[in-house]
Formats: C-alpha cells, sequence, structure tokens
C-alpha cells in the first residue's frame, strides 16, 4: 500500500456495489502506484439488493436507516500504517453506501489525511464526506473528489491533481 514516489505511505480503499468504483479505485491505485483494497460486506449484495427502483431493496432500506450498520467480511483493509488513505465509494440516495458507516467507525483515522472519493450518477459528494468525517471522528478529511463511472486514468490523474493533492 505504499506509494514508491512518495515518502507518504498511500492506500486506495473501496466499497463497490456495481463496479463502478472498484473500477476507479483500480485506476487511481495504478495512478498512485499502490494496490487497491475492497472493503467487503459479509453478506454481499445481490442485484436485487442494489435494485433501487425497489422501495425495500436492501440498499434503499440501509440508506434510509441512519443506524444501519452492515456487518463486514473478517478482513477489512489496515490502514494503520498509512498517512492518506484514499476511501471510495458509490453514492446511495445522496450519501455514502452504508457499509462506509461501518467501516469508518471500525478504522482510527487519526494523524492520517482521507480523501474520499465517490461515483455517482449525479449526486454530490458533499453530504458523504460531512456523515463519515462526523462518524470517524478523527483524521484530517478533504473535500472529496466526485468521478463518473468509466472515467479514464487521464481523467483520474487531472481530478486528484486539482484537488491539490
Amino acid at each position: 500500500m505504499t506509494n514508491q514516489n512518495s515518502t507518504a505511505k498511500t492506500a486506495v480503499v473501496f466499497f463497490s456495489g456495481k463496479g463502478h468504483t472498484r473500477e476507479i479505485a483500480q485506476r487511481l491505485a495504478g495512478e498512485l502506484g499502490v494496490e487497491a483494497e475492497e472493503i467487503e460486506p459479509a453478506e454481499h449484495y445481490s442485484d436485487a439488493d442494489l435494485n433501487y427502483t425497489v422501495d425495500d431493496c436492501r440498499a434503499n432500506r440501509e440508506s434510509f436507516d441512519p443506524q444501519a450498520r452492515p456487518e463486514l467480511a473478517a478482513d477489512i483493509p489496515d490502514v494503520s500504517d498509512c498517512d492518506i488513505v484514499y476511501l471510495g465509494y458509490p453514492i446511495w440516495w445522496g450519501d455514502a453506501a452504508a457499509p462506509l458507516r461501518t467501516f469508518v467507525e471500525s478504522v482510527d483515522f487519526a494523524g492520517k489525511t482521507v480523501v474520499p472519493f465517490c461515483t455517482s450518477g449525479g449526486s454530490s459528494i458533499k453530504q458523504s464526506v460531512s456523515t463519515l468525517s462526523s462518524l470517524a471522528r478523527a483524521g484530517k478529511w478533504h473535500k472529496g473528489i466526485w468521478f463518473a463511472a468509466h472515467s479514464s486514468g487521464s481523467s483520474i490523474a487531472a481530478k486528484v491533481k486539482n484537488a491539490g493533492l
């Protein structure tokens, strides 16, 4: 997880429901010279779980329940020795996907710079950064970077550079 081009130890960790965030995370990790690590729920999301047009689908139930904390797989990405953590996720109903709540509450971000990045069909990243940084209660949280699905490596690099990172 160490960026070979810098003295800061960097990690790219992400949750992806439909694969869009995974694609961006892997491209971002490639640009940074690190490996992307996935935040995996204990119970993976099926296509039916992610069918947002069905009011009672799992993603909708979790999104509208601020107390929802989906259980994560036993091995969550270890960012304890990292200085910079790029944290990727899809936006569900204007906020970070529910597994991110579980993750940020289980990790100590003290002394770390956290750079949220999201994929979304149009929702802003702003609310999700506010939610996650409040739950984490530690770390220096960047305002975040929004990516369209299927962004190119050059587009990703440009957005990271424009974000001052």
